[in-house]
C-alpha cells in the first residue's frame, strides 16, 4: 500500500473579488424564502434588550441588521429601530437609512429590492 506521509506542494491562488461584486451577486442576503419554525431561528433578545436599555443610532442598527440575518423583520422592536434610525437622518448613513427604509417599506415582502441591497457607497467600488 502506497502511503504518502509528506503533504503535497500545492500552489493555490485565491479567488479574490471586489465586495460591490459579492454584494450584487447576492452572496449576503439572507435566505428568507426557507421556511424556518421559531425553534429553528437564531434568538435576537439580546440585541432587543440592548436596545430597551439604551436607544440609540448604534443599538438600532445593531437590531436591525441581526433582525434581517435572522429573518425576524416582524418584531415590534425592530420596526420601532428603524423609525427611530429614520427620525435621525442627520446622524446616520446612507446603508443604514436604505436598511431601515426595507423594514418598514418591505416588512411582510419576502423578496428583497435589488436597490436596498446594493451599496452605493463610491469608495467600496474603488
Amino acid at each position: 500500500m502506497d502511503y504518502r506521509v509528506e503533504t503535497p506542494r500545492r500552489k493555490v491562488l485565491p479567488n479574490w473579488r471586489y465586495y460591490n461584486n459579492t454584494v450584487n451577486l447576492g452572496e449576503l442576503t439572507s435566505f428568507e424564502n426557507v421556511n424556518l419554525s421559531d425553534a429553528d431561528l437564531y434568538p435576537i433578545d439580546d440585541y432587543i434588550s440592548d436596545w430597551i436599555d439604551s436607544k440609540s443610532v448604534y443599538r438600532a442598527s445593531d437590531l436591525i441588521s441581526a433582525a434581517i440575518t435572522n429573518s425576524q423583520k416582524n418584531n415590534s422592536h425592530v420596526i420601532e429601530a428603524a423609525k427611530f434610525l429614520l427620525s435621525k437622518q442627520d446622524r446616520i448613513n446612507l446603508v443604514q437609512k436604505q436598511t431601515a427604509e426595507y423594514i418598514l417599506a418591505n416588512n411582510n415582502k419576502v423578496e428583497c429590492d435589488k436597490d436596498v441591497l446594493r451599496l452605493k457607497n463610491v469608495a467600496i467600488e474603488k
